[in-house]
Order: C-alpha cells, then structure tokens, then sequence
C-alpha cells in the first residue's frame, strides 16, 4: 500500500453514552483516532477516557450545530436558536454569508472566530500536553466553507494549528448492494461540493505550512461504512496514490477514514430536546453497524499497525 490509514471515530464528548462507545470501539477495535467535541455534556468523561489511552491520536471537532456556545449565546446571536443553542448548520452558515452583505459577513466571521477560539482554547486547557500536535476538524465539515477556514486559520489560539483535516474523498462505489443506498441522493451532493471546496482548502493550508490528510474517506457511504465500503474507498486511494506519484501529494498524515461509532442512550434524550432529527440521527442503528465494523478482523491488514 503507497497510503497509510487511520480509522477515526468523530464526536467523542458530545455524551456520556456516545464517549463510552467510542472508547469500546477503541478497546475493542481498530480506532485509533478521535476527534473531541469541547461544548458537548461528557467533555470531562472524555478527557478522562483520553488520558487513560495516550495512544489515540485526537482531533478538536469544532462545533457550530448544537449545545451551548462556550463565548456565550448573547455574543454569538447569528450561530444560536431561539433556546440559545448553537444551530449554525453548513446550509445556514452559507445562506448567512451570501446574503449579509460587508457588514454582515464581517459580524459573521467575528462571531464564528470567537467561538472557534473558545473551543479550541477549551481542549488545549483540558487536555494540555495531550495535544501534542494541535489538529483541527469539524462538525459537518463546516471548516471547508472558504469563509469559516479563513476564520480559522486567522484566529490567535494559546498554541498554533498543526493539522487540519482536508474532506477531499475519491470517487468510489462499493460492490455490495447494501452499501449503494447512501451513495446516489444527499452524500454524492455533499462529495462533489467538499472536493470542490478541498482545491482552496489545499492551497491555504499549503501556503501556511500547516500539515494535512491527502484523502479521506467517509462521505459517499456516511451512515454506512461497511467492511466493503471501506475496502472499495481504499482500493481508489490507492489508485488516486499511483496516478500522482511525482506530483505534490502529502503523505505524511494518513488517510483518515471516519466512522460514527458513538450511539447516544435513552436516557440522553433531554439533551436533544427541540432537535429531534440530531436525537434520531444520534441513536440510529446504523451507528451500531459502524461500530461492528470498527471491529471488523479482515480489516485488521489496513488498520492494525496504523
């Protein structure tokens, strides 16, 4: 294989019941990276599971979507509902920017920067040496937004951004049946315009010498990422890989493939009280398969010495 790849669960910290079953799926699994969710209810329930396995590499997940913005609601009025939460989805932000016009983009951006301060200040003071290298993701790949990266990479944090994660994924279908249903509506809108986005992403994080992934995979089969899915992404890396060599392609950082192994509780519902589409998203059975898969053994060839 030209690529390494890292099997990653995101959301770690967004609850009690979510961080416990991505700690199984590291214990268990193959997982063996995470990105951690600052403003979520079980960040000292992560921090804790974290420390206790300083082998998993982490990520900041920054968060515009749900919970309690860490700068405070009255600061952030453009990212938050009615109830105070954050509701900033990749659709909003966007309708946001296109039609605030100087002033309101300028407010947007200022409000956005203060809140990915917060956060990432936040997981540098629970986690502090943890975070030997400071990388960086998103929510809904909301980073990829060339308004919010710029945000991003132009705030003054306690430490500078190592890593952040580019959503460019390769064309890829799997041969199993079960696997296609993700693939044709909603993720293949969702690939084209993240590839898209990824060509300025690539640019700017190049011209500030900031490290990056050079594919990931998890987009076209969100919800399903079978044993099969992943081995047919795979398989397109690798000949994306071949077709570049002696071209610019960083391979320091691997592939990272991302899975949503966390399932929330029952008893968690109150969390997601006024949110039902996130509480039915978060219990779904198809984050069950996601962690059977994130154990799955004819996957050990790709993932066991990542």
């Amino acid at each position: 294989m030209a690529l390494r790849y890292l099997m990653h669960a995101d959301d770690i910290g967004l609850s009690s019941g979510i961080t416990r079953s991505i700690g199984a799926a590291i214990d268990e699994g193959l997982v063996r990276s995470v990105s951690l969710i600052v403003n979520g209810s079980a960040l000292e329930e992560a921090k804790e599971s974290l420390l206790a396995r300083p082998d998993v590499r982490v990520s900041v997940h920054l968060n515009l979507l749900e919970g309690q913005p860490l700068s405070g609601a009255d600061r952030v009025p453009l990212l938050v509902g009615e109830d105070g939460q954050l509701a900033a989805t990749f659709q909003k932000l966007t309708r946001l920017w296109l039609a605030g016009g100087r002033a309101g983009r300028v407010a947007l951006k200022k409000q956005i920067g203060l809140e990915f301060s917060a956060q990432i200040n936040r997981a540098i003071d629970a986690l502090g040496g943890r975070l030997d290298r400071l990388l960086v993701d998103s929510h809904t790949h909301i980073h990829a937004l060339p308004f919010v990266l710029d945000v991003l990479l132009g705030q003054d944090y306690q430490r500078p951004i190592d890593y952040v994660r580019l959503p460019r994924e390769p064309w890829h279908v799997s041969l199993n049946p079960d696997d296609r249903s993700t693939v044709f509506g909603a993720n293949l809108i969702k690939h084209m315009l993240l590839n898209r986005l990824s060509v300025s992403m690539e640019a700017k994080l190049k011209a500030r010498g900031i490290a990056y992934n050079p594919l990931m995979l998890g987009v076209l089969h969100t919800g399903a990422m079978s044993p099969s899915a992943i081995k047919a992404g795979i398989a397109s890396c690798e000949n994306v890989a071949v077709a570049r060599r002696g071209r610019t392609f960083m391979e320091a950082d691997p592939v990272e493939v991302l899975l949503h192994p966390g399932r929330a509780e029952e008893s968690e519902h109150e969390f997601w009280r006024g949110r039902p589409d996130l509480w039915a998203y978060y219990r779904s059975q198809a984050r069950e398969k996601e962690f059977e898969t994130s154990q799955d053994a004819e996957l050990e060839d790709f993932f066991g010495a990542a």
